[in-house]
């Protein structure tokens, strides 16, 4: 009797994660920024009820496809950015990149260009997603999509 109850609560957990990864949405109010002139991206989260707490922004500036895999699917290729990005530590964000949502899920975050940046950056393109992070065990419950933001002059 017991092994059936054990696997009852499992599929009743892995069909929360299931339905609450698709609710994960990540969008943005502007896709290009001058580094001469500096600006900010503002990147709206939103995922859901179900995955509300610490947040990571991971972001890759080698594209989104294929992405990785691990447990979810990541949509971003993996580099040094998304490293850093992934340990908390990307450069274009206060915080490092991590945050908390409210109790429904949602959060506003800014990506930060400084003016005067490095021209070097110009014609790059990075590529940002979300990854909640369950507060049981540690791992991210979801990825948002990918929104992506150009470098320009």
């Amino acid at each position: 009797m017991q092994p059936r109850i054990t696997c009852s609560i499992l599929f009743a957990v892995l069909a929360t994660s299931v339905a609450a990864a698709q609710n994960c949405k990540l969008s943005t109010d502007v896709t290009r920024i001058s580094v001469a002139a500096g600006g900010v991206q503002k990147l709206a989260i939103d995922v859901g009820p179900a995955n509300a707490g610490l947040y990571y922004v991971l972001g890759s500036f080698s594209g989104t496809s294929p992405g990785f895999d691990l447990g979810l699917h990541y949509p971003l290729n993996l580099d040094h950015y998304l490293v850093d990005s992934w340990v908390g530590a990307l450069r274009l964000a206060p915080g490092g990149g991590v945050a908390s949502t409210n109790a429904a899920g949602q959060a506003t975050f800014d990506l930060v260009v400084p003016p005067g940046s490095l021209a070097a950056l110009a014609g790059l393109r990075a590529h940002h997603a979300v990854a909640p992070q369950s507060q049981l065990t540690l791992l991210h419950t979801c990825v948002t999509n990918p929104v992506a933001l150009q470098l320009v002059p």
